[in-house]
């Protein structure tokens, strides 16, 4: 870690993506496929790049000469990598999950704080954004954990206050979401998704109930659209509201206009 620390000193940055790298980037390329492996190493090289982060269990595999390599073995390696990379920040942090409407939720939400001028950024489906201009693609939902840490920082680095993120259930259990933890967390609705992945409607549900959990602050606020689902979170210490109540509370009138016009 003491030499990442020193070429962090010289402006060196971490890409997630080859096509991002260049001479001053250190390729963070974690993966177990030794196919993948050697194919993004050759394209990283192609844009100067001499420094890759590896998993420690490829080690040795096709090292090539003239290239630095830096293994990391833990989850906690990068939650170390990210704490020399990257500095706190005082985002306020939204989170957008459920099977259904996150990403119009998410997206929505976005739009409206940059029509009202309101800083905020979105990350999710269709990509990373700062106030309603979309700056770059995301390969997942929720990117890697570096990935969103890197993003994350180029939005407080333009004085972002909010950030609506789409958290998947797969890339919580993938570690994605690292240590990151949110101040509001909207869940729209608990349905069936991604049994490919999860094997059962249980494990889902599940997986979303504990990213929920472990990801919420201390005095974080949770929103449920859909509240056949209130028992589910009847231990969840954090505050909660259901949408209806929260219309009804704040006295909001919502209007139909036309067909998709409210």
């Amino acid at each position: 870690m003491n030499k990442l620390k020193i070429l962090h000193s010289k402006g060196y940055k971490i890409a997630s993506n080859w096509q991002e790298c260049t001479s001053k980037s250190i390729f963070f390329l974690n993966t177990l496929n030794l196919q993948n492996f050697d194919k993004y190493q050759k394209l990283a090289i192609k844009k100067n790049c001499t420094h890759l982060i590896v998993n420690s269990s490829i080690k040795k595999h096709n090292e090539i000469k003239n290239m630095n390599y830096y293994y990391i073995n833990t989850q906690k390696d990068i939650f170390k990598l990210k704490k020399i990379f990257f500095s706190k920040n005082k985002l306020k942090i939204i989170f957008l999950t459920g099977t259904n409407g996150k990403t119009s939720i998410a997206y929505g939400s976005h739009l409206l704080f940059s029509l009202n001028g309101i800083s905020s950024c979105y990350l999710g489906t269709i990509g990373f954004f700062i106030n309603g201009n979309k700056i770059k693609n995301l390969s997942n939902t929720t990117p890697s954990y570096l990935e969103l840490s890197s993003l994350l920082q180029e939005a407080a680095d333009q004085q972002i206050k909010y950030a609506f993120i789409e958290a998947s259930s797969i890339g919580f259990k993938e570690g994605r979401l690292g240590d990151l933890k949110f101040d509001l967390c909207y869940l729209t609705n608990l349905q069936s998704d991604h049994l490919d992945y999860h094997k059962n409607i249980k494990n889902y549900h599940r997986s979303k109930i504990d990213m929920i959990k472990i990801h919420s602050k201390v005095n974080s606020k949770l929103l449920i659209q859909d509240k056949n689902i209130q028992k589910k979170f009847s231990n969840f210490n954090n505050k909660k509201k259901f949408l209806d109540d929260f219309i009804k509370h704040h006295k909001i009138s919502i209007i139909r206009k036309k067909f998709n016009s409210y």
